[in-house]
């Protein structure tokens, strides 16, 4: 089954305390919401859950 908001914004990326702010259905929607919440992060969810920035 595909994803249908695969772009996830994250908080704090790469600590302890990262934690999943919001899903996009776009990558352009995911960065306007990037522009008014410093210090996070554009990662992708993959059709089997997992999270990657590799996209």
């Amino acid at each position: 089954m595909k994803n249908p908001k695969p772009w996830v914004v994250v908080s704090d990326p790469g600590t302890d305390q990262e934690d999943i702010l919001a899903d996009f259905r776009t990558a352009t929607q995911a960065r306007q919401f990037m522009r008014a919440h410093p210090d996070t992060d554009l990662m992708k969810r993959l059709d089997d859950g997992s999270l990657t920035t590799e996209f």
